[in-house]
């Protein structure tokens, strides 16, 4: 859950995904009333068909080859270790181009999932393309086909990758373990609203969430999908955005008090991502 919204932020996601018929203001106008109750109506009923028919053609595709991908993914975190703990510990946050090695991410990129094996989002507040979900002791997936994404997912849920992740911020008596993975694609009009995570009001402990940005229209970062750390909540004061949507990682700490998000994506903009998030527990 996200909060401390924006209320203009609010009715800009409204009428992002409802249509510009949508109003605000409709207490005493009963038919503006129940043209908004229309709206939504009609776009939740489209996006449950398209995520059917996804689901259609994910069945009818099961069977589909996937390449196999022997190439094993080396990060760039440990020899940028202290810079990460530093500005982490300082501002809550990072931005790392070069994450993965040159060969893994290519593969990755080439055989990301298409937009049909996700499912398309119906909140207005966080209105992209996602899949894949793990959460750790609720939501397990099948990893053991050797293609891409499953080898990425192995990767990050493996005790090397844990130690890297750990070796930055040598906790004593704690530890970071993996929470939870999502894959997403965003495409034009999506949107993701600047928020808090509910993490920021119930922990005041460290609690990690790494962005991997595998692509994206680099022309265009803030309309793509890149997701941003704003000081306030309608993402008019930025402070860290995105270089590169290509191979890079945001990372930062979500109890601390600024915003994330990304504004609403322009009709050339694409973004493909896959985030985790790190979480504390006692050796």
């Amino acid at each position: 859950m996200a909060h401390n919204f924006n209320n203009e932020m609010l009715f800009h996601a409204y009428k992002n995904l409802y249509g510009n018929l949508y109003s605000e203001n409709i207490e005493k106008k009963k038919f503006l009333k129940f043209l908004n109750l229309f709206l939504i109506f009609n776009l939740k009923l489209r996006i449950y068909t398209v995520n059917i028919l996804r689901l259609f053609l994910r069945k009818l595709l099961k069977y589909q080859s996937y390449q196999k991908i022997i190439i094993a993914p080396e990060t760039s975190l440990l020899k940028n270790s202290e810079i990460i703990k530093k500005e982490i510990s300082n501002k809550g946050y990072f931005f790392l181009d070069n994450f993965l090695n040159q060969d893994f991410h290519y593969s990755l990129n080439k055989n990301f999932p298409k937009k049909h094996e996700l499912l398309k989002s119906k909140s207005p507040l966080k209105n992209y393309n996602i899949g894949f979900k793990y959460v750790e002791g609720e939501r397990y997936l099948d990893l053991e086909k050797p293609n891409a994404i499953n080898a990425f997912y192995k990767f990050v849920l493996s005790e090397k990758f844990e130690k890297e992740i750990n070796d930055i911020f040598k906790l004593e008596n704690q530890k970071l373990f993996c929470k939870n993975i999502i894959t997403s694609i965003v495409e034009e009009k999506s949107f993701l609203i600047p928020h808090m995570d509910d993490v920021s009001f119930e922990k005041k402990e460290l609690s990690i969430n790494i962005i991997y940005f595998i692509d994206g229209n680099d022309n265009d970062i803030e309309y793509s999908g890149g997701t941003s750390i704003f000081e306030d909540n309608n993402a008019k004061k930025i402070l860290l955005k995105p270089s590169t949507l290509k191979n890079s990682v945001l990372i930062y700490n979500n109890t601390k008090s600024f915003y994330h998000g990304f504004k609403t994506v322009n009709k050339n903009g694409y973004r493909k991502a896959i985030s985790c998030q790190f979480m504390l527990k006692s050796n």
